[in-house]
């Protein structure tokens, strides 16, 4: 009986935990109508792929795709209750003024080799934009 106080627990909680992750309806009785704690988890919940722009407070411009690479690496955040952070697996060229994204002749962004990891207490301003 000792072991249900923790198989029980284990239990039920990794089964909300599974069914969230399924977008299941009637998990939101036990987490709320979104259970992201933070605004930072919401947006990067689930695997979106897409280009971000982000302003460090030093004023440089820094951007790139949040997708996986051909070689299979990952762009990731990390989720609360860690710090925030943020790594594109492709770094892209954007205008060191304003933030565009830079194109080659062809219409595609200028990627460089390579990706960035970025603390969230550096950033001033991001931008995520769905592809």
């Amino acid at each position: 009986m000792p072991l249900a106080y923790v198989l029980l627990p284990l239990a039920t909680g990794t089964g909300i935990g599974l069914a969230s992750r399924a977008g299941r309806t009637w998990v939101r009785v036990f987490t709320g109508p979104d259970p992201a704690p933070r605004a930072w988890d919401y947006l990067f919940q689930g695997n979106r792929d897409g280009w971000i722009r982000l302003r460090l407070k030093s004023g440089t411009w820094i951007g790139g795709a949040f997708a996986t690479t051909e070689g299979g690496l990952r762009s990731y955040t990390s989720g609360y209750p860690e710090a925030q952070d943020v790594f594109f697996a492709t770094a892209a060229d954007v205008d060191p003024d304003t933030g565009d994204f830079l194109f080659t002749e062809d219409g595609t962004p200028q990627l460089r080799a390579g990706g960035v990891l970025v603390r969230w207490e550096e950033v001033e301003y991001l931008e995520f934009i769905d592809a």
